[in-house]
């Protein structure tokens, strides 16, 4: 841009100045002019920048002495001159005077000229790359402070953005191009408003040489129902960048099956806008794990539940379908002997007979096979191997009973626990489960209580178990991709495994029946159900007739085996019972004794056996040894001795003397019973004569006679006998 300093003659004798001051920048070109009369000389003193005339460089200030006098005739009125201020900044004299024809010479018109720096031209600009229709900064290195900064179009100097002021540090220009573009910049000092274009050039290239950055990550995905699964490449990418942002991508595998469980290396492509593209493999780890699905399965027909699960902390006593279950204690406190805990009901056996649980009246009317399923958990505390746990049931509400099978929990069980009882006829069930009074100061927990109906078969005739028929309780098994068996396991009544019920002996009693499947990725399933094998075939009884003796005391008594004749039973051997087992004197001769033959299975008959008494055990003298009875010449009458008889009590002797015994003898007692049992004991009878003959004359006369005597008179005495 160039300035015109006019300074106009006013006088040509006296000095005019039009302005005595400006301001130029470095580097400026301005031109001076003086008017002045035809044919005059202007004479030009200037201090500092090169002199040109007419476009022409007249005076290099830079090869001569400051302050040289340029002079140059008047011809148009006027002398007019340039000056490049291509100087360093500070102040400068223009200085001019006219010397006419005649030589009058005018004073000096003088003139300061204030030339500012320009900005530093030398900066540098970055040049950059960027993507179509994106953005970049163009950076400019060590701006000065004071200093505005417009970025142009290097094609037609036209303003990009606003200007930026320097910071005396790097200060960028945000640029958007979509084509390759040059740009410059303006340098201007907010001052003097000095400026100048920067020597340097920024060329923004708008390209897109550079490949995505391709970031995988390895996921796994599990197969459904159908054994597929699906991906998306968003699924395996952890990231992927692109420098211009837009990114598309694909895989190279996006549907699965069965066929590929397990690791799987997908690649993923990533490409920008400009087609650049590159690659990362992720592993896609497919899994299964879809449970099979168990089919054709038995499944018990469940009467009514209780799992617990809505149940709080400390509740004793809900309604569950029409069945209200209760806890012995009638509120909570902890630790409590039974209540709820953590959707468990909690029985500790160190209570007494206050760890119990109840229900009210639940309907069987429709069944006839009742078993019940609960699942144990861990006790709390050391077991100590007392622990027990009873399941019983009731038809009143009042008597209880054991369940028969599996009515008692002994120890540490953990899981599911089955009990049950067959044939029960009634229309109510009223449950208890109670933890046995014991020492044991550790709790069951118990959730899942289930009472269902038992599926039930008779044994075969004569036998004592059922063989299946057929495949009546196998289960069929499917599978989303491939099964690796389906086996069963037989616990309870019955043991045992293999891969089908058809033709397996089923003992009596209750089998619970768990199928298993597993597919080749591990997932399993389980059904089971309980086949209760009943026994309705009744024993058979033979009786035989004994005969019994009463012992001394007068009883007797028999074993149900000695009125058995070899009775039996389908199933294991039948308990026996007599009507009568205890006799005595009163039951002497023939009794109709009752034997009852009764199975496991409550069947039982009878028939009746004759139990002859008998009393073969003869009285029992009183006195082992009967005194002697001793006598002068006769004994008239006898002390009747008595004996003792098991039956009869007491007996009185007989004997078959006819009295007066006159001599010495031994008396034969005989105790006879009713039974007509003898025994006899001996007496001994001593006669005795120890006094002598009283004469009936004290002095018998003397017979006096001639030779001889041929006849005496027989004198006569007198005996005691």
């Amino acid at each position: 841009m160039v300035f015109l300093i006019f300074w106009l003659k006013v006088d040509l004798y006296a000095q005019t100045v039009l302005s005595s001051t400006e301001d130029v920048c470095a580097g400026e070109l301005r031109q001076y002019k003086v008017e002045g009369s035809a044919g005059s000389t202007i004479y030009w003193s200037v201090q500092g920048g090169d002199i040109y005339d007419g476009g022409s460089l007249i005076i290099d200030q830079d090869l001569v002495t400051p302050g040289f006098q340029f002079s140059e005739l008047v011809v148009s009125g006027e002398s007019l001159i340039g000056i490049l201020w291509n100087v360093t900044a500070g102040d400068y004299l223009v200085s001019a005077y006219e010397e006419t024809v005649g030589s009058c010479v005018s004073a000096n018109m003088d003139l300061t000229v204030t030339v500012s720096s320009l900005p530093d031209q030398s900066l540098t600009l970055s040049d950059l790359s960027i993507c179509p229709g994106g953005t970049g900064l163009i950076v400019l290195a060590n701006s000065e402070s004071g200093i505005t900064y417009q970025l142009r179009l290097n094609s037609d100097d036209s303003n990009v953005g606003t200007a930026v002021s320097g910071t005396g540090g790097d200060i960028t220009f945000n640029v958007t191009s979509v084509a390759t573009t040059v740009y410059n910049v303006y340098a201007e000092n907010l001052v003097s408003s000095c400026g100048v274009e920067l020597d340097d050039k920024s060329t923004v290239t708008v390209e897109d040489l550079i490949d995505p950055v391709a970031v995988c990550q390895n996921i796994t995905i599990q197969l459904n129902a159908s054994g597929t699964a699906g991906i998306i490449a968003s699924q395996i990418d952890n990231g992927s960048t692109d420098n211009c942002g837009t990114l598309s991508l694909s895989v190279s595998q996006t549907s699965f099956d069965c066929t590929n469980l397990g690791i799987n290396n997908v690649t993923l492509t990533v490409t920008d806008g400009s087609g650049n593209s590159t690659s990362c493999v992720a592993v896609v780890t497919v899994e299964d794990n879809t449970d099979p699905v168990i089919s054709n399965c038995l499944s018990s027909n469940v009467i009514w539940s209780e799992d617990f699960d809505s149940s709080a902390n400390g509740v004793v006593s809900r309604t569950t379908g029409g069945v209200t279950w209760n806890a012995k204690v009638s509120t909570w406190s902890s630790p409590a002997c039974s209540g709820v805990e953590n959707h468990k009901m909690r029985f500790k056996g160190s209570c007494g007979g206050d760890s119990f649980w109840t229900t009210t009246a639940i309907d069987i009317s429709t069944f006839s096979n009742v078993s019940i399923s609960v699942d144990v958990s861990s006790s709390i505390g050391t077991p100590d191997g007392s622990e027990q746990i009873e399941f019983l049931y009731s038809l009143d509400g009042t008597n209880f009973t054991r369940f028969t099978d599996n009515g008692l929990i002994v120890g540490d069980v953990v899981g599911i626990q089955h009990a049950s009882v067959s044939s029960i006829n009634g229309t109510s069930l009223y449950l208890k489960i109670e933890g046995v009074p014991m020492s044991w100061n550790d709790y069951y927990y118990l959730d899942n209580i289930k009472v269902f109906e038992t599926v039930n078969r008779n044994i075969d005739l004569g036998e004592c178990d059922y063989t299946v028929q057929g495949n009546e309780f196998d289960a069929t098994a499917t599978d989303n991709c491939n099964l690796s068996g389906l086996t069963y396991t037989l616990t309870g009544a019955t043991v045992g495994t293999g891969n089908s019920l058809a033709g397996v002996t089923l003992n009596l009693g209750l089998t619970i029946v768990t199928w298993n499947v597993a597919d080749v990725s591990g997932n399993s399933a389980i059904c089971s159900f309980e086949l209760a094998v009943t026994d309705n075939e009744d024993p058979v009884v033979v009786c035989q007739d004994i005969t019994i003796q009463l012992d001394a005391s007068g009883n007797a008594s028999i074993t149900v085996a000695d009125i058995d004749n070899g009775s039996s039973d389908n199933c294991a051997t039948p308990s026996l019972s007599a009507s009568q087992t205890s006799f005595d004197c009163s039951h002497v001769g023939t009794n109709n004794v009752t034997l009852t033959v009764t199975d496991g299975a409550g069947n039982s008959a009878s028939c009746v056996a004759v139990v002859t008494v008998e009393d073969n055990i003869n009285p029992v003298a009183d006195i082992a040894t009967l005194p002697d009875v001793t006598a002068q010449c006769e004994v008239t009458s006898l002390t009747t001795p008595t004996a003792t008889d098991n039956c009869d009590g007491a007996i009185t002797g007989t004997h078959s003397e006819t009295f007066p015994i006159t001599a010495s003898k031994t008396v034969l007692w005989t105790y006879t019973d009713g039974s007509g049992n003898i025994s006899t004991q001996n007496q001994n009878v001593v006669i005795n004569d120890n006094t002598v003959p009283v004469a009936d004359n004290a002095t018998l006369t003397d017979v006096t006679a001639q030779c001889e005597v041929t006849t005496l008179i027989a004198p006569t005495a007198t005996d005691n006998c």
